[in-house]
């Protein structure tokens, strides 16, 4: 099952991302949140930056994956 979530950020796509990721979390993810947790994320607009991947790695999502348009982020075990 796939979901989205949309945001308008607020300047810096990179801080925008970084200051909604708990949230996401909260409502998506291992946070216990609504079903299972979302095993990958798929992130436009920014790259993985080391601090970006700090914080992706602190949610489980150890395979960040860089797109034209940004990256995708993987969670462990999922080998999309």
């Amino acid at each position: 099952m796939a979901g989205l979530t949309l945001f308008k950020g607020e300047g810096d796509p990179e801080d925008d991302l970084m200051s909604i990721l708990d949230e996401i979390d909260l409502h998506h993810g291992s946070s216990g949140g609504h079903g299972l947790p979302e095993d990958a994320i798929r992130v436009l607009g920014t790259g993985p930056t080391d601090a970006v991947r700090e914080v992706f790695g602190s949610l489980g999502f150890t395979r960040l994956v860089e797109t034209p348009d940004g990256f995708v982020a993987y969670r462990d075990g999922d080998m999309m």
